[in-house]
């Protein structure tokens, strides 16, 4: 077969499309969203309620949600944050 004779269709996935915000006390989100601690030696830990110090990430979709909830819930567990950490009594 010559190169080019035959279609070739490879299925891509797009990244997830995110917006990063710090939660505030109160905002209620009507999109796919997860919290992430940002203060204290479980910084990175996500959730899907709201922690006090925390940020939020605002999915399109809730799959994308999922997945990148596990990501970062693998980062905090292996404490890929810890080397990032800044701070002598709470750190950030």
């Amino acid at each position: 077969m010559a190169c080019g004779s035959e279609a070739h269709h490879l299925k891509t996935e797009s990244m997830p499309n995110f917006i990063i915000k710090t939660h505030r006390v109160g905002t209620v989100y009507s999109k796919p969203h997860l919290f992430i601690l940002n203060k204290g030696m479980n910084s990175g830990k996500p959730q899907k309620e709201p922690f006090t110090n925390s940020f939020v990430i605002i999915f399109e979709n809730e799959q994308d949600c999922e997945n990148i909830y596990w990501v970062t819930f693998s980062m905090w567990k292996s404490k890929f944050w810890h080397r990032n950490l800044c701070g002598t009594v709470i750190p950030f």
